[in-house]
């Protein structure tokens, strides 16, 4: 039962971390390219409080 519980944990972390990786570092990367270039910046806070 533990075993099958610790299975379930792992699963959601590799859901987590591919998510985070996969999409959230993506926007990341491209809000940092447009600040760069003197666009405006994207303050979003909404994530961060939640």
């Amino acid at each position: 039962q533990i075993v099958t519980e610790m299975a379930g944990l792992l699963s959601a972390m590799d859901f987590v971390q591919k998510n985070l990786t996969d999409e959230e570092l993506a926007d990341w990367k491209r809000r940092q390219q447009i600040a760069c270039i003197g666009g405006p910046p994207n303050i979003c806070l909404d994530r961060l409080e939640t």
